[in-house]
């Protein structure tokens, strides 16, 4: 019983601090999983160009365009379900999210790890950018995208973000 209590205090806790506007909430994800601007608005759907060209606005004026809007809600969405499989608690998503990634002898990463083991890395994707495949997956949805969105947030701690 102790369990469910538990997800009950932290879902609380979520709706109360969890901002009504759009652009504050993207604003909150950003913040508490510590992610890059550039890299959350690579989430969003813009180029590498765009989004470092970009990364110093704020996501209200970014919102402004309904196109970006809209993909902005379906990346909440995603957010939201993730945060799910972790309980509401979103300090163990973000720690999960920077913990240490496993490294092959060669020194290159090669796998993240998940909550329920550990999960491939994109070894070889067409322009040779993994971010762009797990991008690419997260947009697709499906089975897979919860997956790329946690690898692509988890290969921020690599990026500086």
């Amino acid at each position: 019983m102790h369990c469910y209590t538990t997800i009950e205090r932290l879902a609380k806790e979520f709706d109360r601090v969890y901002p009504p506007e759009l652009s504050a909430r993207l604003g909150w994800w950003r913040h508490v999983l510590g992610i890059d601007s550039a890299r959350f608005l690579r989430m969003l759907g813009m180029s590498a160009e765009q989004a470092a060209r970009r990364k110093g606005e704020d996501f209200e004026g970014i919102l402004e365009d309904p196109g970006w809007e809209e993909n902005a809600l379906l990346v909440e969405g995603s957010l939201h379900r993730l945060l799910s499989l972790f309980h509401y608690d979103w300090h163990a998503l973000a720690a999960r999210i920077h913990a240490p990634v496993v490294k092959t002898k060669n020194g290159m990463p090669s796998r993240v790890s998940r909550q329920n083991g550990e999960a491939d890395r994109p070894r070889y994707t067409p322009n040779g950018d993994a971010s762009d495949l797990l991008i690419n997956r997260m947009a697709d949805g499906g089975p897979q995208s919860l997956s790329a969105l946690m690898a692509y947030l988890a290969e921020s701690q690599g990026r500086g973000g």
